[in-house]
């Protein structure tokens, strides 16, 4: 789901992603533009996650957040039918959208369309329109420079075939795991345990840097994903930085890990990493990724870095979130199966989290339509929890796994919650590979 408030945040960047693109104002009924726009649209569909197309906002002005779409404009892109009606006459098989009209602090309004991860196979093009469609194309989104391009050669071909066949690959392993089959082995004894420690250490003493001293200093999570054997070269050094955009997770506007281009990417001996500053918006992590398949990272809880006026929360000190941990350990599980696919298809997979700064702080939902009754303190510093799971368990269901680590947190609090209140949370997050 689309907020103005995660789009406004997108925009101050003042530049467009692979995943996210703008559009300047135009009508849905003028042909050459509903072209363009379903270009984009088409493209996205493609992409691991999906993205979202923002009508109404010139490229050369975004963070300005202008011009904005008039009233009849507005009003085209606002009907969901007519929209989807529209782009089913260029997309085979049809596009999974949500629309969404709002608008933003600027004072203009604008049409967010959100476009879902193909389910099954990818979205081609079904209807020429000249100069920007062709009947039979395939779109994608290139990594380096965000544009939309027709599928030319392997290059772009690959990420596309790749998700595809994850896809099969996951729905063959819920089809087994319901029937009762059993593939791979059951999680091991963690004998690696202190070869990774090692290996942590160096990551974050060997950069110790002021950004990652905020980070410690504040309300943090640390997050841990690694196979569940040791091995120290499994990824080429060279191959480190694109391995993390690769399996890069973006079930919301903030993508795991976060991967700043205007920045340089630290190397160290058997890692690479970045320590993002909350200078546009209000986040901090530092994240690091080893040869030996573990990637680690440290964030700032998101409610100490906010500061919203209109929040509905309400608490006499500090907080966390329902939804931060329900929504990011399940986007760390999803990250734990992509990699997991790549490094780790033939043995067990640990995921650990850790929550510090946590005494006397309040579990608040922060939803302004999900309330949980009562006040759940937190009488500790130090939350944690971790699973070490086989590698079929974690590919072919991350969410449900996700929100039995999530349970291990909010119990802690003293919220009990079912399954199925969670699950239903969840699914704000965009259709499940469960």
């Amino acid at each position: 789901m689309s907020s103005a408030k995660e789009v406004e945040e997108r925009l101050k960047f003042n530049y467009e992603t692979r995943a996210f693109e703008v559009k300047g104002p135009g009508l849905r009924s003028h042909k050459a533009f509903l072209a363009k726009v379903v270009r984009a649209a088409l493209a996205m569909g493609n992409l691991p996650d999906g993205g979202r197309v923002c009508i109404g906002i010139d490229n050369k002005k975004m963070a300005a957040m202008q011009p904005g779409l008039d009233a009849t404009q507005f009003a085209e892109w606002s009907s969901f039918d007519a929209v989807t009606g529209a782009f089913t006459e260029y997309a085979d098989p049809p596009l999974q959208l949500a629309v969404w009209p709002m608008s933003l602090s600027s004072g203009v309004q604008v049409v967010v369309i959100d476009v879902e991860e193909f389910r099954d196979i990818p979205h081609f093009c079904r209807k020429d329109y000249p100069g920007l469609l062709r009947r039979g194309a395939l779109y994608v989104r290139p990594r380096g420079k965000p544009e939309t391009v027709e599928v030319s050669g392997p290059t772009e071909l690959r990420e596309v075939v790749e998700l595809a066949t994850e896809k099969q690959v996951r729905r063959f392993l819920r089809t087994a795991r319901a029937g009762g089959i059993e593939i791979g082995a059951s999680a091991p004894a963690d004998l690696a345990a202190s070869q990774y420690a090692d290996e942590t250490q160096r990551g974050w003493v060997e950069t110790a840097t002021d950004q990652l001293s905020l980070i410690e200093g504040q309300g943090h999570w640390e997050i841990s994903v690694r196979p569940e054997r040791y091995q120290e070269i499994r990824i080429p050094f060279g191959d480190l930085t694109d391995f993390v955009t690769r399996h890069t997770v973006r079930l919301r506007g903030w993508p795991l890990p976060f991967v700043d281009n205007r920045e340089p990417v630290m190397h160290g001996q058997t890692w690479v990493g970045q320590d993002v500053e909350p200078r546009v918006l209000p986040h901090a992590e530092a994240w690091r990724m080893f040869q030996s398949g573990q990637f680690l990272q440290k964030r700032v809880i998101s409610a100490d870095l906010e500061q919203d006026p209109q929040s509905p929360i309400a608490a006499a000190g500090p907080i966390i979130q329902v939804w931060e941990i329900l929504f990011y350990l399940t986007e760390v599980f999803e990250l734990a199966a992509r990699m997991a696919l790549a490094v780790a298809v033939d043995e067990s997979v640990h995921i650990s989290a850790r929550l510090t700064g946590m005494e006397g702080r309040q579990l608040v939902s922060g939803s302004w339509n999900r309330d949980i009754d009562g006040i759940y303190i937190s009488f500790t510093d130090v939350l944690a929890a971790e699973m070490t799971l086989a590698t079929p368990d974690v590919i072919a269901g991350p969410r449900s796994r996700a929100i039995t680590m999530a349970q291990e947190f909010l119990q802690r609090f003293g919220l009990r919650v079912p399954d199925e209140v969670l699950a239903d949370w969840q699914a704000e997050l965009g259709a499940a590979l469960d």
